[in-house]
């Protein structure tokens, strides 16, 4: 039986492990939800300390934005289309003020600095109606106390199997 429970030890921790990993995947921070008519900002979190050199937003792989401190804004024809705009509050954010299915996409900011090139990525889905409460949190929910249930209900039963 001792046998066994190293072996379930070292799988649990493995476990846990992958849990983790996942409960905290940075992609997750970058999926986002509107409803059609609502407010949408993209922010450019891009970690980098170094010198701004040139900043671009596409959305699909085609252009929307490029800003460079030596230039100014250059806003593309599809921006204009589509009415999005960079804003003048948050720094290198994307701001779509009336959601509608066309803005439906990923979305890219990339920042290139002396240090080389950052990309922060977005993906941005459009609802026809109101998304109830975010299906996201239910999953970390899951993911933290299923484990930790079945974890206790194991622990407990190596220890009546001990004594």
């Amino acid at each position: 039986m001792e046998d066994f429970s190293k072996y379930l030890g070292i799988n649990w921790t493995f476990f846990l492990t992958c849990c983790m990993f996942w409960i905290f995947s940075p992609a997750e921070g970058n999926k986002i939800s509107r409803e059609v008519g609502s407010p949408a900002i993209l922010h450019c979190n891009i970690s980098s300390n170094s010198t701004l050199n040139q900043l671009t937003w596409k959305m699909n792989r085609v252009p929307l934005f490029s800003f460079s401190p030596k230039e100014s804004l250059h806003k593309s024809e599809e921006a204009k289309r589509l009415n999005i705009n960079m804003s003048e509050s948050h720094p290198y954010a994307l701001v779509i003020e009336r959601v509608q299915k066309s803005h439906e996409g990923n979305y890219t900011c990339e920042i290139s600095t002396v240090m080389g090139v950052e990309e922060c990525k977005w993906e941005l889905k459009i609802t026809e109606e109101a998304v109830p409460g975010n299906p996201n949190k239910l999953m970390i929910v899951a993911a933290v106390v299923v484990p930790l249930e079945l974890f206790s209900h194991l622990r407990n039963a190596a220890r009546r199997s001990y004594l």
